[in-house]
């Protein structure tokens, strides 16, 4: 077959007949680019998955990867409450580390009208004090939740999503600033 080479379309300004040659010439152009955007996804991919879920293996095909990732955002929540849930353990292990009397059914609430909530220097001592153990915490060790009953989580979970279409639906009501002043009922 003879095909008119050089010969253009005006309104296109493209050869008017193509042949294989220019249609593979064409496609590969393209898919060079995108071949190039999926690798550079992938790189980018795989250590953002092991770093979410340390120990897990990372997904071999792309679409289950793409769909693990788009969990990414209630991950991250969840490692916020582990780091949380580490945190709270350590302090609380400094404490109980230089008093051993403590009841710990009284540390259900936080006692009111205390300095070291209402005095400015106190507050930063304090603040600086619990910044300090940081250097103790395993933030990069993720810690599950001391639940054991998954059935238990799942009404949790559907109690706050139904909490959550409550407060959308109804406006916010104002509330009263705490006071501070020691015959309050502990928070």
């Amino acid at each position: 077959m003879i095909r008119a080479r050089g010969k253009r379309d005006s309104s296109r300004g493209l050869p008017s007949v193509y042949d294989v040659e220019n249609y593979l010439m064409i496609i590969w152009t393209r898919v060079k680019p995108l071949k190039a955007f999926g690798i550079d996804m992938l790189n980018a991919g795989i250590p953002a998955f092991r770093a979410l879920w340390p120990g897990e293996e990372a997904p071999s095909v792309i679409p289950e990867l793409a769909k693990r990732l788009l969990e990414g955002e209630d991950r991250l929540s969840e490692w916020q409450e582990s780091a949380a849930r580490v945190g709270a353990d350590e302090a609380l292990s400094f404490v109980l580390s230089w008093y051993d009397g403590i009841n710990l059914d009284m540390l259900q609430s936080m006692r009111v009208g205390s300095p070291f909530f209402s005095n400015p220097e106190l507050i930063a001592k304090r603040q600086e004090r619990a910044y300090s153990f940081i250097q103790y915490v395993g933030v990069h060790s993720f810690v599950e939740s001391p639940r054991s009953d998954p059935d238990e989580e799942a009404a949790e979970e559907e109690e706050e999503e139904v909490d959550e279409e409550i407060m959308a639906e109804s406006p916010p009501a104002e509330i009263d600033a705490p006071s501070t002043g020691t015959n309050d009922p502990a928070i």
